[in-house]
């Protein structure tokens, strides 16, 4: 009985024996997977140095620049009407690229539209002008065939009067007409600016974010229609210690390099300082607006490590190129 029962343990523990040396293998081999191993011998090894897990965000984060805050659009308009209105046309959605100037929102405007129509052609009409202008000239030729006749004695004081009287008539009215039609413009102007007022415009070139209002609505002048970001540049209004700016002497231009939190962003990338604010604030720091480059298209929002100093050792060959001449990991 004992014999059996050892027997039945020592295959048992053989068994086991197996299973915790296949499952050690795997779990090596998970991990090289799973911890980003970069070393030789492994998947993405590089070389002779040691392997070891690739950082994380807080730890490159921190190796990177004490100064981390948020990214944000560079322009952001959230957009409505000054008007209580109905939506007939919303030819934009939620994630399109716009240009300035494009319609992204369209109110009922066939009254507004109909009244442009009718100041236009008032003010493009010249008929009342030319006849203005032709009636003094003929009061003009009468004019001076009178002066000449009354020279000669040919014709009356008062019926010369009259000519005289014509004349100065038919210039008051063409000047008062020449006025109408150039107030007709003026009225014409203030049509465009009204008909505009049923429509929403891009002011910038942008990406459509949110669209909160469906065709059929009725809205008022206090309720946002629509967002419109600009991701390309970024901005990031970092908090800063106050002695910073002085040290580095910070100003308008001056360089600076993010790192942002996003897949693929392996590479810090150069960007310049826009403004630094005057004031400290209640936190004890200073506001200091960076401008990068995002010609991926990475979302506002993303977790950023920012410095004023070029990144040391060899992450200064990773920086990418300039503002205006293009970056973005490759």
């Amino acid at each position: 009985m004992m014999t059996a029962m050892s027997t039945r343990t020592n295959r048992h523990g053989a068994h086991t024996g197996l299973r915790i040396a296949a499952f050690a293998l795997a779990l090596a081999a998970g991990g090289v997977v799973a911890g980003g191993w970069d070393g030789p011998g492994q998947p993405g090894g590089s070389g002779g140095e040691t392997a070891r897990p690739a950082a994380g965000w807080d730890e490159r984060a921190a190796a990177f620049s004490p100064y981390r805050w948020i990214s944000r659009p560079s322009r952001d308009a959230v957009m409505g009407f000054t008007m209580s209105i109905d939506i007939i046309e919303i030819p934009v959605k939620a994630g399109q690229r716009v240009k300035t100037g494009d319609l992204l929102v369209r109110g009922r405007d066939g009254e507004a539209l109909a009244g442009l129509v009718v100041a236009r052609t008032r003010a493009e009409n010249t008929h009342e002008v030319d006849s203005a202008r032709a009636n003094m000239e003929l009061a003009e030729i009468r004019f001076n065939a009178g002066k000449e006749a009354f020279d000669k004695q040919g014709m009356s004081p008062a019926e010369f009067e009259e000519r005289r009287l014509s004349l100065a008539a038919a210039k008051a009215a063409y000047e008062a007409t020449v006025t109408r039609v150039r107030e007709q413009r003026e009225l014409l102007v203030q049509s465009e600016r009204q008909f505009e007022r049923f429509g929403l415009r891009a002011p910038f070139d942008g990406i459509v974010d949110q669209v909160v209002v469906d065709v059929g609505s009725n809205v008022n002048e206090q309720q946002p229609v629509l967002r419109l970001v600009q991701i390309d540049p970024l901005w990031i209004d970092v908090p800063v210690a106050p002695e910073e700016p002085i040290d580095r002497e910070l100003t308008e231009g001056s360089p600076a390099w993010v790192l942002i939190d996003a897949p693929g962003e392996t590479r810090a990338r150069q960007a310049r300082v826009l403004y630094v604010a005057p004031v400290i604030d209640a936190g004890g720091t200073l506001r200091v607006r960076v401008e990068v480059p995002n010609p991926r298209g990475l979302p506002a929002g993303s977790r950023v490590a920012v410095r004023f100093t070029p990144p040391p050792g060899g992450e200064a060959a990773l920086v990418t190129p300039a503002l205006g001449e293009g970056s973005g990991a490759k």
